[in-house]
């Protein structure tokens, strides 16, 4: 036996060995996270671990700042926390875990810390002032900047904030000797705006159609908008609902004709739209994709405000009188899934702008109290508060000698903003009303703006005056 044989036997037996030490000993490493991701559409931390853990233990040890109610799952390794409910804006969330144990019952050496800066709450709104007039303003609540995203020469009527918070979609009137004298409501071109970089799109004008109302689907695919054909030659006006796919920018119509008058809302799951069916005002639930008998009659209605956020609720308007289209005094129903009509507040007064809570408890919503003996309310809408447990009905806003135009709810959940008329209170409460009447009177008078916290009530004033104020996702 030669030399290096002698080696290559020594070196074999001294591997053999060390080998049958570590597997004596077993695995000496600590346990500890080696990968953590947040998921912020779904509200989600997905964290995996380099070792099978005890899974009360890491549960216990979990924590984070400031607290935050959910519920774990885990397969295998990988553990997933989601939240019950949206984080707020403007917060910075630490999520830590420290002493976990793992399934053999050693514990984490190294404390992990994962943070999660969320969205600082941003407003877009039509201004009234000098140099935003008429035009689409973003405010950044935290910072009170302001920044102009469209030119002085278009006039903003409607606007729709895109899901991922990255554009605004809206309708507007170029400012051109051709248009001058022209009815407002015909003349309207839609566009898209980019937040960030201030780039504007013109997708839709008015010299062949005549657009109208538009909403875009919630996981922002689509755009769904009411057009008119205008009449070419022997051509007669023809009015349809028409898709523009974003992700292409292809327009097509679609596929149920007589369907998309003046009311559009696509479902939670981006699969439906609800919408009127011809001239006789019959709400329609069709799919997107043509299959006529998926297509559901769910019957007439003065209008509709669309889903509620689980989708179990058709929200509608009705009259107290059916047979008086003019009245005064109205009241929501609730159209379930299952076929089930609830109705509240008949006999109130004007009822609009529902907003329901993602807990399906809570519902927000303005009434003029056309009945109210104090003056002060004859003439102006207030917030209310209406909770489906208790069945209490309660006044939620304190200025009543002001009247609320518009309310719209924070993506957390946590706040509303409102508009409060600095004159004429209540009296083009319409947009669409407001608006007209502004293009023929050569006025556009503003509102004040305010925020209410909706765990403590707190109202501010925010150091500005506009219209329509909605949230950025």
């Amino acid at each position: 036996m030669t030399r290096f044989d002698k080696v290559c036997i020594a070196a074999t037996f001294l591997t053999i060995v060390l080998v049958g030490l570590l597997l004596w000993r077993g695995d000496q490493t600590f346990p500890q996270v080696s990968s953590a991701e947040w998921k912020g559409p779904t509200t989600q931390l997905l964290l995996i671990f380099n070792r099978p853990m005890d899974q009360k233990s890491v549960e216990k040890e979990f924590q984070t700042t400031p607290p935050l109610k959910g519920k774990f799952s885990w397969v295998g390794r990988k553990l997933a926390f989601t939240a019950n409910e949206p984080l707020q804006y403007g917060t910075k969330y630490m999520f830590s875990l420290k002493s976990a144990l793992d399934a053999n019952g050693r514990a984490m050496q190294d404390a992990f810390r994962f943070e999660i800066p969320t969205k600082e709450n941003r407003l877009v709104y039509i201004g009234t002032e000098e140099k935003e007039l008429h035009r689409l303003v973003l405010y950044h609540l935290q910072t009170q900047k302001k920044e102009l995203l469209t030119p002085d020469n278009i006039l903003i009527n409607k606007f729709l904030v895109s899901p991922d918070g990255e554009s605004v979609f809206f309708l507007g009137i170029p400012q051109t000797p051709e248009n001058q004298g022209e009815n407002p409501t015909e003349i309207q071109n839609l566009y898209r705006v980019d937040i960030t970089t201030k780039d504007m799109t013109l997708l839709s004008d008015s010299k062949d159609y005549i657009n109208e109302v538009f909403d875009l689907s919630p996981d922002g695919n689509f755009l769904a908008i009411d057009r008119t054909q205008r009449a070419k030659g022997n051509l007669t006006f023809e009015k349809r609902l028409w898709l523009l796919d974003l992700r292409t920018e292809e327009w097509q119509r679609f596929w149920k004709e007589e369907f998309g008058f003046d009311d559009i809302h696509f479902s939670p799951d981006s699969q439906y739209i609800l919408s009127i069916e011809g001239n006789v005002g019959t709400y329609v639930l069709a799919p997107l994709a043509p299959d006529p008998q998926k297509i559901q009659l769910l019957g007439n209605f003065a209008n509709a405000y669309g889903f509620s956020s689980d989708g179990k609720n058709v929200i509608f308007r009705e009259n107290d009188n059916a047979n008086d289209i003019f009245t005064l005094s109205n009241h929501l129903v609730f159209l379930t899934n299952s076929g089930m009509k609830n109705s509240l507040f008949s006999g109130l007064g004007n009822v609009t702008s529902p907003i329901l809570l993602n807990d399906g408890e809570k519902l927000y919503f303005l009434l003029k109290k056309e009945k109210d003996p104090q003056a002060a309310l004859n003439q102006t809408y207030q917030i209310y508060f209406y909770d489906f447990k208790t069945k209490a009905l309660a006044l939620f806003t304190d200025k009543l000698e002001y009247s609320v135009e518009s309310i719209a709810l924070s993506p957390d959940g946590k706040f509303l903003v409102f508009e409060r008329a600095l004159n004429s209170p209540g009296k083009f409460f319409n947009p669409d009303i407001r608006f007209a009447s502004d293009i023929m009177s050569g006025t556009y008078e503003g509102s004040e703006l305010w925020t209410k916290n909706l765990t403590d009530g707190t109202e501010i004033q925010l150091p500005l005056t506009g219209r329509d104020p909605q949230w950025v996702p």
